[in-house]
């Protein structure tokens, strides 16, 4: 028996395509969102002086 997901994936649109969500991972310096079609995209924090 497999699993079904009940609710959609969250979605994002970049270069006039969409994309789903399908994981995140999150620490203290960056946030990895894998998407669907084997993409990746990783958000990296830096700290900025005043």
């Amino acid at each position: 028996m497999g699993f079904q997901r009940s609710l959609p994936y969250a979605k994002i649109k970049l270069f006039e395509k969409e994309y789903e969500v399908l994981f995140y991972e999150l620490n203290e310096k960056s946030l990895i969102l894998h998407l669907s079609d084997d993409m990746k995209i990783s958000i990296t924090k830096e700290k900025t002086c005043n």
